[in-house]
């Protein structure tokens, strides 16, 4: 019940009420968001310190200072994280036309935030190439 100053009120018991608090003072969102917003943040500058920030489980928030980032081999996330950009747009991720750029799977509870990035150069074989590749010849 929401009373006339803004305040909720659950009645549990005929004789017993507790106060929630106000909208404000109670934010909606599931678990799993609130989890992000209380974990550690650090800023990287580097792929290898990018790397190493993914592989922390403890960093759930990795701020990417601005720059082009050119990838070596695909990023993988798989664990909630927001990976964000210190100025939106200032931020390249390019895997240089040689891999994925990015290879995501936060399992089924997990979410994945990328603000502000450019994502470039991504490769990825197509199942008919494979078979195409992997298909013995012809005799």
């Amino acid at each position: 019940m929401l009373l006339a100053n803004g305040r909720f009120l659950l009645n549990m018991f005929p004789l017993f009420a507790v106060s929630l608090g106000t909208r404000a003072e109670m934010p909606l969102m599931p678990s799993h968001r609130r989890a992000l917003q209380t974990a550690v943040s650090t800023t990287v500058s580097t792929v290898d310190s990018l790397t190493s920030a993914l592989a922390n489980t403890d960093i759930g928030h990795i701020v990417l200072a601005p720059g082009t980032y050119y990838l070596g081999a695909e990023l993988s996330v798989t664990r909630s994280v927001v990976i964000e950009a210190a100025v939106a747009g200032s931020v390249v991720l390019d895997a240089q036309s040689r891999h994925r750029v990015l290879y995501i799977d936060p399992g089924s509870s997990g979410v994945v935030q990328l603000i502000g990035l450019n994502i470039t150069g991504g490769y990825a074989v197509s199942v008919l190439q494979m078979v195409l590749l992997s298909a013995p010849p012809n005799r």
